[in-house]
């Protein structure tokens, strides 16, 4: 019995009704295409993961054009806006998996694409994994790289059809994975073949061992990858080694090479941390090897700048430079501070971390200690991100350092509990009573205090009115609360919580809407500033009907938000997301005509993203009460944006924030990305500061980007259980104070009271300091591994609070 024939059946009556038009544009000829044996995958039952999303071809029948054998006509438009393609966007790998009903022998595949416009790319590879019984799978190679040798690469521009195929693959089983790794924004198929091959591939050895269980193949595979991209770092560091030391390293390291197999691989919802597994301590054991050979020590310590992209295979520097660490603060702020430790021998070490010299105990209150993780990111590899709180122990916190491997050791230092003034003592770390190296540790409090509530507002697209995206019912309450400890004062909602209820034919409000929904979000955030919700209005609000509606609406949640003590200017609306379009403005203008009319209180919120900033309609701008331009498009066109947005070009009364929705967001710099945009903000007079999105991680978690299918975009480490920061959260933070610390100054400033030459020096920083930070060397770039200059950020800091505290 065929499950799926129904559904055939049925699409071939719907297909001309979910046809789309043709577009303009021909394709090129396809080369003749001679099949070298028999499909055995047609109509083959598929499974497909993420599922197809790409809106000109998506349909019900996505995962099952993929085996049927029809293919997409092309002749007279684009691939991928015929019904018959199948098409993702955004997606950072797709899965495909087809049953051939029983063990086959298999020689070949082939995968019917398109790209060449529209942002459509062809694959950058097409992994293959193979099982007899679903369970156990054993990983075949890239089946893209065996296409093109045989038969070369596509076109390389212009828009094309291609077929990628080969007839030189040895396999055989009966469930066949292709693992397609998108080489842009979008992909396209339309047909996937099999090739049955000859009996005598059932005699051929598979590779390696097997997996068991398909997710945890590719996890394997993925961190494979990760480990042969180390392999290969070390292998360039072993090779410049002078010949003797080389000789004895070279055997170490060749013992260290992994299969796949070897490795554990993940379940999507395991907190992944490396090392991963006894065949990745093999790896950090030649890397110990290694250091050895260079003559450094067998366990070193010493300060580094916590913003730096570390990568795994950094060797310790040689002499190792001071382990100081110094941090300065105002009075009840809140900061980190990093220092690093490398094992390179004789074996795992544990670590006890106590303190000496400093108020409060073994465990004080404002000291917490965070051993940070190494953790795969789909993009960049292995990163050093995530901030898990170390565990404790009678004499303070344990640090797991296994041999070869670099750990940082981050403090977040909350002054609120220390006495102003200049604090020393030392960080010691010991193990089973052997001193290994002595960390100074310096933190000087000011008498300036910041304030309990700093002024620049942060949000990031949370929807903790959910569950929606990543945020679930089992981590939203948590989610919260994490948010809310890290300044985040701007929550925001999706439309279902602002519903409109019933309404008449003349728009008249008949039975008013649940307000369930929103009475659980309000509770939820007791300290918000702004209430914000995406896209509660639906519809062109073209008719006086639509207007009515609309007015009645918006009258109705302002008295009930009123009656909670809320003020309607606390409200705020996005009304279109990224408009871009003459009709999404439009729409804006339409909707908030009829909302101001009814409740000019609400605040209306655009971030517009216009190719060309001045390109938009002026009225939205009138409308509109918070513009928020996209800030890595405002650094890329500065000076456009600031004919726009500057304070003398904005009517008066209209504020200025900064968004950023740029990932995965691990390859983000945590510096220049995240701390950067509030001092971004500062210096163009912003009051809000928004990342997307603290519910966004790509449908997966934090801790595990290898089985996410989409970017993650979550600058903490969302799990399902709650939240860890990450050097990401704590730089919006940190960003959110140094905003502050300067607005402060600007207050004394302005009061005019203190040592002219000091009012002057202190208005010159004011002028000057947020451009020597924002336009220092590289600091326009927002990807984490590119170099540049991080340490104006921390130069101004200490120059403001030195002048604060003369003015004060």
């Amino acid at each position: 019995m065929n499950p799926t024939g129904g559904f055939r059946a049925a699409r071939r009556v719907l297909l001309p009704a979910l046809a789309l038009a043709p577009a303009v544009l021909p394709a090129r000829p396809l080369p003749a295409f001679q099949r070298p044996g028999v499909n055995i995958a047609l109509e083959a039952p598929a499974a497909v993961h993420p599922a197809p999303n790409l809106r000109s071809c998506r349909d019900p029948f996505d995962v099952l054009q993929l085996t049927e054998g029809d293919e997409a006509r092309e002749a007279d438009g684009v691939f991928w806006e015929d019904i018959r393609s199948v098409g993702w966007s955004f997606a950072s790998w797709i899965r495909v998996r087809l049953d051939l009903g029983a063990p086959r022998p298999i020689m070949g595949f082939s995968f019917r694409s398109a790209a060449g416009r529209d942002e459509v790319a062809w694959p950058d590879a097409i992994h293959l994994f193979v099982s007899d019984d679903g369970e156990r799978w054993w990983y075949h190679g890239d089946g893209l790289a065996a296409c093109l040798a045989q038969n070369g690469p596509p076109p390389d521009d212009g828009y094309a059809v291609h077929r990628f195929w080969t007839d030189r693959l040895r396999l055989h089983g009966r469930h066949l994975v292709f693992l397609v790794i998108p080489g842009g924004y979008h992909t396209v198929c339309d047909e996937i073949e099999v090739c049955r091959g000859p009996e005598a591939l059932f005699h051929e050895p598979r590779p390696g061992r097997p997996v068991k269980g398909l997710d945890r193949a590719v996890s394997a595979f993925w961190q494979k990858t990760s480990l042969d991209r180390q392999w290969t770092a070390l292998a360039g560091q072993v090779a410049v080694l002078p010949e003797l030391p080389r000789r004895a390293v070279t055997p170490v390291l060749e013992a260290a090479r992994v299969e796949f197999g070897e490795l554990p691989g993940s379940a999507p919802a395991e907190r992944v941390t490396v090392p991963y597994g006894e065949a990745h301590r093999r790896l950090f054991r030649a890397q110990a090897a290694l250091w050895q050979a260079r003559g450094l020590p067998e366990f070193s310590a010493w300060a580094i700048d916590r913003w730096h992209p570390f990568k795994v295979t950094d060797p310790p520097p040689a002499p190792p430079p001071s382990a100081a660490v110094e941090v300065r603060l105002l009075d009840g702020e809140v900061r980190g501070a990093a220092f690093a430790a490398a094992n390179a021998g004789p074996h795992d070490r544990k670590v006890t971390l106590r303190l000496r010299g400093l108020p409060g105990g073994p465990h004080p209150r404002w000291l917490t200690v965070h051993e940070v993780a190494w953790t795969p990111a789909r993009y960049a590899g292995v990163v050093a991100a995530a901030l898990p709180e170390a565990a404790k122990n009678d004499h303070g916190w344990r640090i797991d350092i296994p041999l070869g491997m670099t750990r940082q050791v981050w403090f977040t230092i909350d002054s609120g509990p220390l006495d102003p003034g200049r604090h020393h003592g030392t960080a010691v770390l010991c193990d089973e009573g052997e001193v290994l190296a002595e960390v100074p540790l310096t933190i000087e409090v000011s008498e300036v205090a910041m304030p309990d509530e700093p002024r620049l507002l942060v949000g990031g697209w949370d929807y903790t009115d959910g569950p929606i995206r990543d945020i679930t019912p089992d981590n939203l309450e948590a989610t919260a609360r994490f948010l809310a400890r890290h300044g985040v004062n701007v929550p925001w909602a999706t439309g279902k919580t602002m519903p409109f209820g019933e309404h008449d034919e003349t728009g008249r409000m008949t039975a008013p809407p649940d307000t369930t929904r929103f009475a659980t979000w309000l509770n939820r955030w007791p300290d918000a500033r702004y209430f914000a919700v995406a896209g509660p209005v639906r519809g062109k609000v073209t008719s006086d009907r639509e207007k009515r509606r609309v007015a009645e609406w918006i009258t109705f949640w302002t008295a009930w938000l009123s009656e909670r003590g809320v003020h309607p200017s606390r409200l705020m609306l996005l009304l279109v997301d990224e408009n871009r379009t003459r009709e999404q403005d439009a729409r804006i203008i339409r909707t908030a005509r009829a909302i101001k009319a009814a409740a000019p209180e609400v605040h209306i919120f655009i971030d517009p993203l216009w190719p060309e900033p001045d390109d938009i309609h002026p009225e939205v701008l009138d409308l509109a009460d918070i513009l928020s331009p996209n800030r890595v498009n405002w650094i890329e066109q500065r000076h456009a944006y600031e004919q726009v947005y500057l304070p003398e070009k904005r009517k008066p009364g209209k504020q200025l924030a900064f968004y950023s929705c740029s990932g995965a967001v691990r390859e983000m710099d945590p510096y220049s990305y995240h701390l950067l945009q509030a001092w971004e903000a500062f210096r163009y007079g912003g009051t809000i500061s928004q990342f997307w999105s603290f519910a966004d991680c790509g449908g997966g978690w934090s801790w595990n980007e290898h089985a996410i299918p989409g970017r993650s975009y979550t600058p903490q480490f969302l799990g399902p259980e709650g939240c860890v920061t990450s050097k990401h959260m704590e730089a919006i933070r940190e960003g959110r104070y140094d905003f502050e610390l300067l607005s402060l100054l600007r207050d004394a400033v302005e009061t005019g009271r203190g040592d002219p030459a000091t009012l002057d020096t202190a208005r010159k920083l004011l002028a000057d300091g947020p451009a020597r930070v924002l336009d220092a060397p590289g600091c326009r770039l927002t990807l984490w591994f590119t170099p540049k200059d991080r340490s104006q950020a921390e130069a101004v800091r200490r120059e403001a609070i030195q002048l604060l505290e003369q003015l004060q």
